[in-house]
């Protein structure tokens, strides 16, 4: 079983603890994008090597596999052609963090949004702001792996999701 499969609203914070406290809900679950596609800041695909049907698609030129490569080749069909050091933040870019498993697979990304959150598509769950890139990583298989490789574009960053208010838990209740 995946973790795309048992992830939920009742268990996000014991699948993932390091996000306790340190993100705020922003969408309500779906299945019309991926992770891959919301940080490239889409909605209407689901950016997948593998065609399953109507709304998924995969760049031309990109080998179509889950690796590093090939993942690299879809970030720069989208404008990240240039990987940095790190995800700080850089007022004048836009950038995408590539999360990888133990053997190097890409297994999440991340978007980092204006005020230097970072934004991410939870599996076919929903989308989340969260303080830093560690908040979902972990090398168990209960986890995205670790935030390893970083691009980014020139231009301005989202201001969607907005992330004004104070990040809480789900589970925090209002006073």
């Amino acid at each position: 079983m995946t973790m795309d499969e048992w992830l939920n609203a009742e268990n996000i914070e014991d699948i993932l603890p390091n996000i306790v406290g340190h993100y705020k809900e922003t969408s309500k679950a779906t299945i019309d994008y991926n992770c891959l596609s919301w940080a490239v800041e889409l909605t209407d695909t689901f950016i997948d090597p593998e065609n399953r049907c109507v709304g998924y698609s995969w760049p031309d030129g990109a080998e179509r596999e889950w690796t590093t490569a090939a993942c690299r080749k879809v970030l720069a069909y989208y404008g990240y052609v240039e990987e940095c050091d790190d995800g700080s933040f850089e007022d004048e870019y836009v950038k995408v963090a590539m999360y990888v498993d133990e053997s190097g697979a890409p297994t999440h990304f991340a978007r980092q949004i204006v005020d230097g959150n970072w934004t991410s598509k939870l599996g076919d769950f929903i989308d989340v702001v969260h303080h830093n890139l560690s908040c979902i990583e972990g090398n168990d298989h209960q986890h995205y792996g670790t935030a390893k490789y970083y691009f980014k574009k020139k231009g301005p960053k989202s201001t969607w999701p907005p992330s004004e208010e104070p990040l809480k838990s789900l589970t925090d209740s209002p006073a």
